[in-house]
């Protein structure tokens, strides 16, 4: 495996509420250095999808360029959104466990000789069960 993506925030377990920000720290870990990140994409999947489990998901919640991914020197990044509002969620938002999904598309290089390039598109994917939960407010 060329390239490695994970979820660091939020933790496995963690209770996300939908209209609320929410931040999140993705790391990367590289086995090969010839390689050009394209995008992340990071969306919520129930886990009543049957679809593949690399899938992002019914919610696509954001989509990352290469150029507008800075990574620490710890090969982190860290960003924060809004959830969508409840109603957005295909399969409700009462403490409904939903698969965090976060798959990056890449491209890795390999230079054999002077004159040929051969380029191979690539892509990994990874997730983590998370709960989302409309929040309570209390009058």
């Amino acid at each position: 495996m060329a390239q490695q993506i994970s979820v660091l925030s939020p933790v496995p377990g963690a209770v996300l509420h939908p209209g609320q920000s929410t931040e999140f720290v993705l790391r990367l870990r590289s086995t090969k250095l010839s390689l050009e990140m394209v995008a992340i994409n990071l969306g919520l999947r129930s886990i009543k999808d049957q679809t593949h489990p690399g899938a992002l998901g019914q919610l696509v919640l954001k989509t990352l360029y290469g150029s507008d991914i800075h990574m620490d020197h710890k090969y982190t990044f860290r960003f924060s959104l809004v959830l969508p509002p409840a109603e957005d969620f295909p399969d409700g938002a009462s403490s409904t466990p939903y698969d965090l999904v976060v798959s990056q598309y890449y491209i890795l290089g390999i230079s054999n000789s002077f004159d040929q390039n051969i380029q191979s598109p690539m892509m990994y994917s990874n997730s983590t069960r998370v709960k989302v939960t409309e929040s309570t407010s209390f009058i």
